[in-house]
């Protein structure tokens, strides 16, 4: 009885915030916002721009982000891939000496940063506005088969490697085995796959805001024609005043946290309050109704991880079958390293150690953050990230990277 009230309160909640939030585009971006490339130089650090476009049109900004004075070590690039509702941002906003980004720029990596279409630095196209409805009509399966490999072919053009080292971030793990399900000759060039809370098997999301608040898109956008376009603009600059206005304050920003570990899971002691105001001209991003309703077409679903659902007639139409096909992860053969929480209310650890058993190369045990708090945001935000998970993860990196290089050897 608690899990069906509080799946009610967490529609009811997310569908007055929605209906107000959708009379707002967010086509206008906050001025004075800084691009990843922009923090960077900001820091001291050497950053450049550049825009991948995919095989459908759109312009994804990717940021590469090298202190000049460590690369002379020649390490490997490696690419940072954010989750659902996030953009490339998110690896930058701790800043010099806690971010991932710079974290591995110090250590002499060539980093870059991605987008995926419809995030902050990515709502650009050849012909579309970002106010049409087809720039929206995409899910995590456009962004996996299209918009990774025109970042893959990007940066390795641009570096001259063979190869690059891959951080993803929930969605931003699972889209890699999409792209390797859909092109497996493009997996050749992942050297390693470092997987934090991959958002592949979703069978133990049970989060009660969760389901309330996909159930909720899905009636605005049919229902009432809420979302029209296609976009929940959850970087329209409504949105941005708004959660300003709530998390800005000593009174109201423990609302702010209350909130967001609602989804994510409870862990307010690991956020720099005084940083808030900071994080929130990031992050939650715009996402697409569509990508929205992928994912929840796996919840409650065990060991399955397929491609959109269009129905019946839909996926005969689309697909030329029933039911929807599942991704093929026996084609994820780049060595794969997992890192997860026992505290994520997105992606339950169950589903992540089911997903790690069936990658072909998980070359270590899933390593699970000691903090038993640790949550689904901290993996970018939390205060203690580097010492609870990021030293582990340039630990793996390196050892794997000496690794390869006795196998050139030999």
């Amino acid at each position: 009885m608690a899990v069906v009230v509080f799946r009610i309160l967490g529609a009811c909640t997310f569908l007055v915030a929605a209906m107000v939030l959708s009379l707002y585009p967010a086509s206008t971006l906050c001025s004075g916002v800084l691009d990843p490339a922009g923090l960077a130089r900001s820091h001291g650090y050497d950053a450049e721009v550049h825009t991948a476009q995919t095989d459908d049109g759109y312009l994804l900004s990717v940021f590469r982000v090298r202190n000049l004075s460590s690369a002379a070590r020649g390490a490997p690039p490696v690419l940072l891939v954010p989750g659902l509702a996030c953009n490339a941002a998110i690896w930058v906003l701790l800043g010099p000496g806690k971010a991932l980004a710079y974290l591995l720029a110090d250590r002499g990596y060539d980093v870059w940063l991605t987008d995926y279409r419809g995030a902050m630095f990515s709502r650009r196209h050849v012909n579309l506005s970002d106010q049409d409805s087809a720039f929206w009509d995409f899910s995590l399966d456009d962004i996996g088969r299209l918009d990774i490999p025109a970042v893959l072919r990007l940066v390795l053009r641009e570096t001259g490697a063979r190869s690059l080292s891959y951080v993803g971030h929930s969605m931003g793990a699972s889209v890699l085995s999409v792209m390797a399900s859909s092109s497996p000759q493009l997996a050749d060039n992942i050297s390693h796959a470092y997987m934090f809370a991959p958002a592949a098997y979703m069978g133990h999301a049970s989060q009660p805001a969760v389901y309330g608040s996909a159930d909720a898109v899905s009636r605005l956008h049919d229902d009432l024609g809420l979302f029209a376009s296609g976009e929940i603009p959850l970087n329209s600059w409504w949105m941005r005043m708004t959660i300003h206005g709530v998390c800005s304050t000593s009174v109201a920003s423990p609302l702010c946290l209350m909130v967001g570990g609602v989804y994510a899971g409870h862990d307010s002691e690991q956020i720099n309050k005084t940083a808030i105001p900071f994080f929130v001209d990031y992050i939650p991003d715009s996402i697409s109704v569509k990508s929205v309703r992928h994912f929840a077409q796996h919840f409650g679903k065990e060991h399955s991880f397929r491609r959109f659902d269009y129905g019946l007639v839909g996926n005969m139409a689309t697909y030329g079958q029933n039911s929807s096909p599942e991704y093929n992860i026996s084609m994820s053969k780049f060595p794969a390293s997992i890192y997860y929480g026992s505290n994520d209310f997105l992606v339950n650890p169950k589903d992540v150690l089911e997903f790690s058993m069936h990658l072909p190369r998980a070359i270590r045990p899933p390593y699970k953050v000691s903090l038993d708090r640790f949550n689904h945001i901290d993996f970018f935000l939390a205060t203690d990230a580097k010492d609870l998970l990021y030293n582990q993860l340039m630990r793996d990196m390196l050892q794997d990277e000496d690794h390869s290089k006795m196998s050139s050897m030999t």
